[in-house]
């Protein structure tokens, strides 16, 4: 999924979309939604959060992943989601360059939660 979608949403090698880039907040979401999926027979308890958050702390809660993962997760979820928020209240586009003040932060964030997704057996998320 993710080299469909680098090739259906591509984004310029010195920006970072919030969205879209390797280790962004779809990336996010696909590790949630595939925890849910792949746990959820042995741990119904899941299928009751729908939500990325409540999801995420569901899983931590069953000793799912570790604290750790879980953790990483949900600090860059939450920073994305709130980096998105300010964009689309100030009309500005979701692709970040690597001038704008909150890039390298980021980009940090992204780069944990592709070690993660490496780390909980989940594939790579590059391009």
């Amino acid at each position: 999924m993710r080299q469909r979608i680098a090739q259906e949403k591509p984004v310029p090698r010195n920006a970072f979309h919030l969205k879209w880039s390797p280790g962004g907040l779809v990336d996010i979401e696909f590790l949630v939604q595939f925890a849910i999926l792949s746990l959820s027979a042995d741990n119904s308890a899941l299928l009751h959060h729908p939500g990325t958050r409540p999801a995420l702390q569901a899983i931590a809660a069953l000793g799912l992943w570790e604290e750790d993962a879980v953790n990483t997760l949900l600090r860059a979820w939450r920073a994305l989601r709130e980096a998105e928020n300010r964009r689309w209240l100030r009309l500005e586009s979701p692709v970040l360059e690597s001038a704008d003040a909150e890039f390298a932060t980021l980009q940090g964030l992204t780069e944990q939660v592709r070690q993660w997704t490496l780390r909980l057996g989940l594939g790579p998320t590059e391009e």
